[in-house]
């Protein structure tokens, strides 16, 4: 027996009256049935076990016979990665993105999340196992099938229908319902429109290099992250969406640009949803990957309220503007009630300008004309605690 499960949490297999954790060998008269019971002690460590039980015979023509079985405890939040093939992308070998979302989930605070595959996911819902699941997060990366699976999409509906939310993360999504629906399957494009609250444009935003966080009216500048070629650069297919109808909510747009929407968020009597157009893992900076997860966690358990949600997505991306800049850019400040000071460092580390600025200071004005192009780093400090570390980058 292998038993993929939390560290205390144990399992053991009975068979004819003794319980094993290992090989066990006997001799069966065949032709008839055999009873073997599997037990599982799950502990504190809310997770999902995996226990595959493979029986073997001498007989060379015999073929093993391997039955797996899942147990979940404990979970609120559930990873679910879309387990088919990524796309054609083989001669990059096969990807597992799973640790950006456990990571978010981490900084979040989340003590109480799992990980399975998508068929794991279906079968919990067949087997009536995730009621004390209130959201997942749906890893497709670059996968195909991923919503035009039948059973999955069903299932879906099924855990937004009872007041599940769900987070979707990945390129080609929108191309491939758009695709399927126009050959034979039209019922997942209904899904994508009616659950997703979206709709499909192109599979390719021409020129997309940046995400850039929906601003709303009191925010001004250009607030963006670079997207990461996970996949390379012949396999990069961004989708651009809009919006189906009122319950959905442009939330980021590729290089600023209102008319190429990146990520819609949604929001009814019943669920929320956040779809972004890209994979978590196209989002180049981890620490934004992570605020990304917990902005997300943060509104599906009604900490952050919708507008809240927009504006800290903006926020978490930077807030310098321009970006990229040449000479000269502005700084948005938050409410410091106290002095603060500005400190841009080179890639490595090394100061390469400090400004100290008055407290209720709304902006800063900086001077980059001494400042040769390249990525830098800047954050601002109190004198005892520090603010994110973000990104600026200048070009001349």
């Amino acid at each position: 027996m292998v038993a993929n499960q939390p560290g205390d949490w144990s399992a053991e297999y009975t068979y004819e009256g003794v319980s094993y954790t290992g090989d066990h060998t006997t001799t069966l008269s065949g032709g008839g049935l055999e009873s073997l019971e599997l037990n599982v002690t799950t502990g504190s460590t809310a997770g999902v076990g995996e226990y595959i039980i493979t029986v073997t015979s001498s007989d060379p023509d015999v073929n093993p016979m391997a039955v797996r079985y899942y147990t979940i405890s404990g979970v609120t939040d559930l990873v679910v990665n879309n387990v088919e093939a990524f796309g054609d992308g083989s001669p990059y070998g096969t990807y597992d993105f799973e640790p950006y979302y456990t990571s978010g989930l981490d900084h979040a605070g989340n003590t109480t999340y799992g990980v399975a595959g998508d068929n794991v996911f279906v079968a919990g819902m067949k087997g009536d196992a995730l009621n004390d699941v209130n959201n997942i997060y749906l890893n497709v990366g670059w996968t195909f099938p991923a919503l035009t699976k039948d059973e999955l999409r069903s299932f879906l509906e099924d855990f937004m229908d009872n007041g599940g939310n769900m987070f979707i993360s990945g390129q080609d999504i929108g191309w491939e319902v758009d695709y399927y629906a126009d050959n034979g399957l039209p019922a997942s494009n209904t899904f994508y429109e009616n659950y997703l609250h979206s709709v499909f444009i192109n599979d390719e935003a021409a020129g997309a290099t940046t995400f850039t966080a929906v601003p709303e009216e009191i925010y001004n500048g250009v607030l963006e992250s670079d997207i990461e070629k996970s996949y390379g650069t012949t396999y990069y297919y961004p989708d651009q969406i809009e919006t189906s109808d009122a319950d959905g909510f442009p939330i980021f747009y590729y290089n600023n640009t209102e008319s190429k929407i990146g990520g819609v968020r949604s929001e009814t009597g019943t669920y929320k949803t956040v779809y972004l157009g890209i994979g978590l893992e196209m989002i180049e900076d981890d620490a934004v990957k992570d605020e990304v997860m917990k902005i997300t966690h943060d509104y599906f358990y009604g900490t952050l309220t919708g507008i809240e949600f927009d504006q800290a997505m903006q926020n978490l991306l930077g807030n310098i503007a321009p970006n990229p800049a040449s000479y000269s850019a502005e700084l948005q400040l938050g409410n410091y009630n106290q002095p603060v000071t500005l400190v841009i460092t080179d890639i490595s580390g090394k100061l390469v300008s400090q400004m100290n600025v008055p407290a209720n200071t709304p902006n800063i004005s900086i001077d980059l004309s001494n400042m040769e192009s390249g990525m830098y780093l800047y954050h601002i400090t109190d004198g005892t605690q520090i603010s994110d570390v973000r990104k600026l980058n200048v070009v001349k």
